[in-house]
This record gives C-alpha cells, sequence and structure tokens, in this order.
C-alpha cells in the first residue's frame, strides 16, 4: 500500500521511506560534478591538441579523443565516459570529417562515428564496472578488517579465560603448574 505523509515520505508495507527532494539530489550530484568537468576539460584538450597537429594526426582522428574519454570514464564512471564520447564525437565530426563544418558526413564518416560511439559506450561501461567492483571490494576489505579484529580481541578473550580463575582473576592451577614448570 502506498500512502503519502506530509508529502515527503509513503509507507510500503509497514515500512516508512523518504522521498527524494530537489536539495537531496542536489547533494548528491555534488561529488559528481567534478568528474563531468574533467570530461569536459579534456574533451576541449583532445580537440585543441588536435587542432594544433592536424596535418600529423589526420589519419588517427579518434586518437586523443578516444584517450579523453578512456580517463574520463575511468575516474569518472559511466556519465563523464558517455559525456567524453558525445562531446568528442562532435567535435571530432565537425572538425576532422568531411565535409568539414558539417555534423553528418557520408557513409564512410557515419561508419567511423558509430564505431567511435560504440566504442566509448563500451569502454564507459566497463570502467564503470571496474569502479563499482573496486568499491565492493574497499566495502568487503573493511568488513574482512573488522572481522579480523573481532576475531583477534575473541581469541584473547579466550586465552585470558583459559588460563585465569573467573573469580578471582589470578592464573588458575593449571596455568600456575605450567609457569612452574619453565622455571624449574
Amino acid at each position: 500500500m502506498l500512502t503519502f505523509v506530509n508529502g515527503r515520505s509513503f509507507h510500503h508495507r509497514g515500512t516508512r521511506c523518504p522521498l527524494p527532494t530537489v536539495n537531496s539530489f542536489l547533494r548528491s550530484a555534488a561529488h559528481r560534478l567534478p568528474w563531468y568537468g574533467l570530461s569536459v576539460g579534456l574533451s576541449a584538450l583532445a580537440l585543441f591538441l588536435m587542432l594544433l597537429s592536424w596535418p600529423l594526426m589526420e589519419h588517427s582522428v579518434f586518437f586523443l579523443f578516444f584517450a579523453a574519454v578512456t580517463v574520463s570514464a575511468l575516474y569518472g564512471g559511466l556519465g563523464p565516459g558517455l559525456l567524453a564520447t558525445v562531446l568528442s564525437a562532435l567535435a571530432s565530426n565537425y572538425f576532422f570529417l568531411e565535409p568539414y563544418d558539417a555534423l553528418l558526413g557520408g557513409p564512410e564518416g557515419a561508419l567511423r562515428m558509430a564505431i567511435f560511439l560504440s566504442t566509448g559506450a563500451i569502454v564507459s561501461w566497463l570502467a564503470d564496472g571496474r569502479k563499482r567492483v573496486e568499491g565492493h571490494l574497499r566495502e568487503r576489505n573493511g568488513y574482512l578488517e573488522l572481522w579480523a579484529t573481532q576475531h583477534k580481541e575473541l581469541e584473547r578473550r579466550l586465552v585470558h579465560q583459559a588460563t585465569h580463575d573467573h573469580l578471582t582473576n589470578l592464573y588458575n592451577q593449571a596455568s600456575f603448574y605450567e609457569h612452574l614448570s619453565r622455571v624449574f
């Protein structure tokens, strides 16, 4: 059953779940904005470098753009990688594929653009998967470190309980005889 409470949350099967607000969305998106800025900056840098080295890079139009897509996807994830893919595709199509100063070229340019777009999407998807797996591994590593710490503490307490009397907290008889046998 779906019931709105104060216009901000709802009950579903007896649990109360908050509805997202614009402020919470902006706060969650704020930490991702630098990665989008990085993808725009890297795409612009790739365009600038391609314009500077155009006669030399004429046969490998997408090389620097693909580097911008890869770095954006590796550090920013899926969204920034896809943004860099689209920006790089538009820039390379407009400036470097014939007919120049046109968004859509001939069939060869369209094929090259389709290959670049699909490659950029796949790289972004794979990089995002890698980033998510790294996050899960960090989380699991934290759980394992906590478990190891708890395990060591439990082991220390068990050794203490095995060698000490629980009422007086002094060494018990078996521990006393073991220490005595080491001395003599």
